[in-house]
């Protein structure tokens, strides 16, 4: 994620990127581009201090973890109060489990200052679980085979599934006041994540959740019935 963001940059010369591992193949890569590469752990305030934060103006968390993610963006926070003369720093946290940033949303105390530092959350997930329900909406699909709902199958329900399943419920609202249809085809290794969404009272009253358990290759896809792949509009592996 951190690479694909490089590379996004129009202008990557005015990055600096702090990485823990100096085997990592992307340095070289990101330095062709005039990337400044700091090998170094970015939770050492020796580190901190060395890429300049005092006079950066955003701070971008590609950690990999949510944990680190906050613990750097509150050790960003309290090192920029440290310097009166800072610029304000606004940092982007990138959270994969979106559950975490909205009980972070409503922790009063962690945006307690934003004087010397804002804090803000976004997810790759759910960023592209967005794009695609607004390039693809589903009830067009629906509506072209005449269906009076709109039934939708996710393969594999991990992190990104479960946030197009939410994007979904969240945006749509049909006129025949019809319900989503999700069928959950998963290999079994998720099937406590699938399970606790099933039995969720929030989530069964305003939505249609069925479960198979599959293995994903195209031996078992084979044996799916015939008409539940015709019924599907939008299949999202």
């Amino acid at each position: 994620m951190s690479w694909q963001f490089v590379v996004s940059m129009p202008r990557p010369r005015e990055l600096t990127v702090v990485e823990r591992n100096p085997e990592n193949l992307y340095v070289e890569r990101a330095q062709a581009l005039g990337v400044h590469v700091l090998i170094g752990d970015v939770l050492d305030t020796n580190v901190l201090r060395k890429v300049n934060l005092h006079a950066a103006r955003h701070l971008v968390t590609f950690s990999g973890n949510d944990g680190t993610n906050v613990e750097l963006a509150i050790k960003a926070r309290n090192y920029m109060s440290t310097d009166p003369t800072s610029l304000q720093l606004r940092v982007h946290l990138h959270i994969n489990d979106t559950r975490i940033s909205a009980q972070l949303e409503e922790y009063a105390k962690f945006f307690d200052d934003s004087s010397a530092a804002s804090i803000d959350f976004f997810g790759v997930h759910d960023l592209n679980a967005r794009i695609l329900m607004h390039e693809y909406p589903p009830e067009r699909f629906a509506e072209v085979f005449g269906q009076d709902e709109v039934p939708i199958a996710l393969y594999e329900f991990g992190r990104l599934a479960e946030q197009v399943l939410l994007e979904a419920l969240g945006n749509c609202h049909f006129a025949n006041q019809s319900e989503v249809h999700f069928t959950i085809i998963d290999s079994g290794e998720n099937r406590a994540q699938a399970r606790l969404m099933q039995e969720s009272s929030n989530l069964t009253s305003i939505c249609k959740i069925d479960y198979v358990e599959m293995a994903l290759n195209a031996q078992e896809f084979s044996t799916l019935s015939e008409s539940l792949l015709q019924s599907v509009t939008e299949h999202v592996v």
